[in-house]
Parts: structure tokens; C-alpha cells; sequence
């Protein structure tokens, strides 16, 4: 498979951003499993713990889909999204410095 140069350097951008606490960790996961196949990265180890976020999390609104709604679903949902991230956001960050190692070097 061909190695996309852009989607590459779009990986190595959202991970460094999460990494950075300026894209949010949840919508960084799931932007970074969009674009794993695309970057010669779909079955490596390093990705397993953004898969995993990714999956545990996906049942939770981010951005404009939060708008949507209720105020006490949110209020649960977000509850669940930082009891989430303050067990995982290690991990995810550690995860994050292995992908863009693995990128450079592509």
C-alpha cells in the first residue's frame, strides 16, 4: 500500500495537537482511526491504545453534535468523558509520541 504523504503529515499534526492539548483528546482518537490505513499505520501496535479510546468512547457527543443535546445527557456524558480521560490521557499522549516517531521515519 501507498503511503499518503498528506494524510502522514495530517496524522503527525493531530497527534502532535493532542499531545499539546490543542485538539481534544477524544476527536484527535478519532480522527487519527480515520486516517490509519491511509498511513501505513492500520495494524501496528502503537495505534491500539487510540483504537481503543476510539471504541470506548464513541458513544459520546463532541463539538457541534453537543448542541443536540439534552442538558442532562451532557451533563453524564461529560462526566464520563473526564473520569475517561483522566485514567487514558497518558496513554493516549504515549501513544501519540510512538505514531509520530513511526511517521518521521516513513
Amino acid at each position: 500500500m501507498d503511503i499518503d504523504k498528506s494524510k502522514r503529515q495530517e496524522a503527525i499534526d493531530t497527534a502532535s495537537a493532542i499531545i499539546k492539548g490543542a485538539l481534544h483528546p477524544l476527536e484527535g482518537c478519532r480522527r487519527l482511526v480515520e486516517l490509519k490505513d491511509y498511513i501505513g499505520l492500520g495494524d501496528d501496535e502503537s495505534f491500539d491504545q487510540i483504537r481503543s479510546t476510539e471504541s470506548e468512547t464513541d458513544h459520546l457527543p463532541l463539538g457541534a453534535l453537543k448542541a443536540h443535546c439534552s442538558a442532562s445527557y451532557l451533563e453524564r456524558v461529560q462526566r464520563e468523558e473526564r473520569e475517561y480521560l483522566e485514567s487514558a490521557l497518558g496513554d493516549i499522549v504515549k501513544a501519540c509520541e510512538e505514531i509520530i516517531q513511526k511517521l518521521k521515519v516513513l
